[in-house]
């Protein structure tokens, strides 16, 4: 039997255990259990991950992509001979496969989605690799949660990833992080503060993103001054809306703080308000719990595979990789571990293809954006798929945060948190946005809403489709 630790919270009854403490004492119960996460995260794979990270930007596009190439001919070797899953679509490879040869090898095999990973889990352990593991689990934003297993050093140096682009930032580790996410630091029932925890180990604020209102922002704005964070990363929306009630009280930060931002497709809207009000540079960082796929954000603004931690095709509904500055599907390969190899996967994301020199300077390929999740598209009745619907509300100044939800492909309604000074003109004008990119054959229907629905780990869905796009 396999031996595999989890990195979840623990289970209802440890939570609320926490939650009964004294609140001076839940800052030593969150030291000792930073403690036991710091080992996890933190090891030798790790501090070797990240010396070899940096070590792999001084190297030549040519190099990087020999590398790139030379560590997925091993995983996709140790596939052939080591994962059941793979047995069959990697019976042909007789011999090692060759770096040359290793992209070809796998464009050739089909793809990998969230229901073959729920019917084939076992199969695609390799045991001798698995021994020891962690196991984690995705948050199943899309209906399919799924629990995974991933070696202690690839689990490690997935925490490396992060920290790449913290360090791209001017961070380091030690420094005073404040972060604002799904982090269960509060009863979802409390309606008193505090509704963030320290942790000292790690020099870090949590904050609950769950119970951010306009009501309660003063206290959050409060405590993040007096913490004085030296980098800010969670979720964008919960983000953009401190800054809205920050900007709502007439408050700026004395001194930029840079914002990293994850877990949520970052909007051009939330960039502004967060840029505004913090004043340094914000960036997106794209990771999952699969461990498919680690992206960058650089201060060009395109996205990047960090090191050689992985492959990402952006292809057409054909299966055809796209041109650039074109739209297509992420389909990800991950390189860090070995465990359970996820080859091609079906992420369930969409992003636009870039090229191959990105005015930052980093060489390789690279995409321009990720436009978010294949659910997050809107269906007309005419078939099409419509995304990036964001750009719809870029001049709705006077709108805090806004959701399209889609329950048929006959109507969509759209809910609007109105700030002071809303008006009958601002719904036209977005209105008439809407309406220049999903056509005049869809009903949209408008309510307006004092806060909008988060998921259970605090994100807000932009984009809420109920239809079977299939």
């Amino acid at each position: 039997m396999l031996t595999v630790h989890s990195v979840d919270y623990g289970s209802r009854a440890i939570r609320e255990a926490y939650y009964r403490l004294p609140l001076r004492t839940r800052e030593p119960v969150v030291a000792a259990y930073s403690l036991v996460q710091r080992r996890k995260r933190y090891g030798p794979a790790f501090q070797a991950y990240c010396t070899w990270l940096r070590r792999f930007e001084t190297r030549t596009a040519a190099e990087q992509r020999h590398i790139r190439r030379y560590r997925l001919a091993r995983l996709l070797q140790w596939c052939a001979e080591s994962v059941p899953y793979y047995n069959t679509s990697l019976a042909h490879m007789r011999r090692p496969v060759s770096p040359d040869s290793a992209e070809a090898v796998l464009a050739s095999l089909p793809f990998l989605d969230k229901e073959d990973i729920c019917a084939h889990s076992a199969e695609l352990l390799a045991p001798s690799a698995a021994v020891g593991g962690v196991s984690t689990h995705t948050s199943g934003t899309s209906g399919k949660g799924l629990r995974l297993v991933i070696s202690r050093g690839g689990f490690q140096r997935s925490y490396a990833c992060a920290w790449h682009q913290y360090w791209d930032c001017l961070v380091a580790r030690g420094d005073r992080v404040a972060t604002i996410a799904g982090h269960p630091v509060a009863r979802v029932t409390s309606q008193e503060p505090p509704f963030w925890v320290y942790d000292r180990v790690e020099n870090e604020l949590f904050f609950s993103s769950q119970h951010l209102s306009l009501a309660e922002s003063e206290a959050y704005l409060d405590r993040l001054v007096r913490f004085a964070p030296q980098l800010i990363r969670g979720y964008p929306s919960s983000l953009a809306l401190l800054a809205h009630y920050a900007a709502q009280r007439n408050m700026r930060f004395r001194h930029p703080v840079p914002i990293v931002t994850s877990s949520e497709t970052l909007l051009p809207a939330q960039r502004r308000v967060i840029s505004e009000v913090f004043g340094g540079p914000v960036r997106s960082y794209y990771g999952n719990a699969e461990r498919a796929a680690h992206l960058l954000e650089c201060s060009a603004g395109n996205m990047h595979p960090v090191g050689d931690s992985c492959v990402v095709e952006v292809l057409d509904e054909l299966g055809q990789t796209v041109g650039d500055g074109e739209e297509g599907e992420l389909i990800c390969t991950g390189l860090l571990d070995f465990a359970m190899p996820l080859l091609r996967y079906r992420i369930g994301d969409r992003g636009v293809h870039g090229g191959d020199h990105c005015p930052c300077g980093r060489p390789g390929s690279f995409l321009r954006c990720v436009t978010g999740r294949v659910e997050d598209y809107v269906m007309t009745p005419e078939g099409r798929r419509v995304g990036r619907l964001d750009h719809a509300f870029k001049d709705a100044l006077r709108v805090r945060e806004a959701q399209i939800v889609q329950d048929d492909v006959a109507s969509i309604r759209v809910s609007l948190v109105p700030r002071p000074g809303f008006s009958d003109a601002d719904r036209r004008m977005i209105n008439e946005e809407l309406r220049l990119r999903l056509g005049s054959s869809i009903a949209i229907s408008y309510e307006l809403a004092e806060h909008l629905p988060r998921t259970s780990t605090g994100k807000l869905q932009f984009v809420v489709s109920n239809v079977n796009v299939k």
